[in-house]
């Protein structure tokens, strides 16, 4: 049976159709892995090395400490004043890094006042206590293995709030210029140094805070959640005390907030309380919310369920759905190569279909190939008709 040349075509037609679709496919596939997202983040990498060159941890890189004056203590500005005034002090920048330079940046923000702790505010937020910070020499050139001290100067205007303010003097080294070929954005990690400043400005001092009905959450532990706000000009740090009652109003157990933060003014934070109790029944929690020379009190009711057996624990975990990530774990140039591979076979195969089709003849072919090779064999010459007699044997001497 002859196989029809348009099927054949046909056949190879749709093979390379199915191994293009294959490979763009797998080209798509790896437009997505090498994205910009992909690249930012190799850059990042990139860039946090580079970064951890100049500013290191322990081991060497950027340093800024407060000089503190005679009598101060710790590791912070603590700053007392009159509004109007203005106070001076300085700063040592260190490079602890013995064999790369580099440019200091100098500048003041504003400490966030939430969530407790001491969390300064991006270079670019908007300003209010760090605008009274003078530094003259914002841009600091250090050489490997040097220090410079920075004067910082600080004006409190006369209208200025009394009371509690913070603010924080950040050093960080300039970014260095990296290559964003692609269009795609640098995204880099920047590392600060900041050196707290508590100010104290004199005139009426107000202390008061606002304490929120609390929250309970969880079980085993329990969680009592109470959200305190600083409505006074200064900086209170809160303290929770927990008491537990039974029904019949005997005392059973106590417990005290372990996050015990500062609290800027006009800020506020999540204090937490947390409890484990096995005997279930239902109690009474008073809650005493302390701060600076003021107590609030709140009461909450807690009912406690039965304690989950450690088994049932291990059971509930055996049993939670396990979710997997729709991603691939296969290379993108494995995908690619087999592909090559699935069409150079299916090639293969219709190869040797066709050279076994060639085999298979007919008896009617092979009738007419044999007497077509019997046609093309040269006929011998005809005998001559009176052949001489072959001459007599020689005579052999005595």
């Amino acid at each position: 049976m002859k196989l029809n040349k348009r099927y054949i075509f046909f056949i190879l037609l749709l093979l390379a159709i199915l191994g293009g679709g294959i490979i763009v496919s797998n080209l798509n596939i790896a437009a997505d892995i090498f994205s910009a997202d992909t690249l930012k983040i190799a850059r990042k990498k990139t860039n946090e090395i580079k970064q951890n060159s100049v500013v290191g941890s322990e081991t060497g890189g950027l340093v800024a400490k407060p000089i503190l004056k005679p009598g101060d203590t710790g590791s912070w500005f603590k700053i007392k004043a009159d509004p109007g005034t203005i106070w001076n002090g300085e700063i040592i920048v260190i490079n602890q890094n013995s064999i790369e330079s580099f440019t200091a940046l100098i500048y003041a923000v504003d400490v966030e006042a939430t969530s407790g702790g001491f969390a300064p505010k991006s270079s670019d937020a908007n300003k209010i206590e760090a605008k009274w910070v003078t530094i003259d020499t914002p841009e600091l050139e250090l050489s490997p293995a040097s220090s410079k001290i920075v004067p910082i100067k600080i004006e409190f205007p006369e209208n200025a709030t009394p009371g509690e303010h913070a603010i924080a003097i950040m050093v960080e080294p300039k970014p260095v210029a990296t290559d964003a070929s692609g269009g795609a954005p640098v995204v880099t990690i920047q590392t600060r140094v900041g050196i707290r400043t508590y100010i104290t400005l004199s005139g009426e001092v107000v202390i008061a805070a606002e304490m929120a009905e609390p929250v309970l959450s969880g079980e085993h532990p329990y969680v009592i959640r109470t959200r305190i706000t600083n409505k006074g000009n200064s900086i209170i740090k809160p303290n929770v005390i927990a008491t537990f009652f039974d029904q019949s109003g005997a005392k059973i157990d106590t417990a005290q907030s372990a996050n015990i933060y500062e609290i800027f003014p006009g800020g506020g934070a999540d204090v937490d309380v947390s409890w484990d109790y096995d005997k279930p029944g239902t109690y009474k929690a008073k809650l005493l919310i302390s701060f600076a020379d003021k107590n609030e009190e709140r009461e909450l009711t807690i009912n406690v369920t039965e304690k989950p057996k450690e088994e049932d624990k291990t059971r509930a975990v055996a049993a939670a759905p396990i979710i997997v990530q729709n991603q691939s774990s296969v290379p993108v140039v494995a995908l690619i190569v087999g592909a090559f591979v699935v069409i150079i076979l299916i090639g293969l195969i219709i190869f040797l279909l066709l050279r076994q089709r060639k085999k298979d003849i007919t008896p009617d072919q092979l009738q007419q190939l044999l007497k077509q090779y019997a046609a093309q064999q040269p006929v011998p010459p005809a005998p001559p008709s009176n052949p001489s007699p072959p001459p007599p044997p020689p005579q052999q001497k005595p």
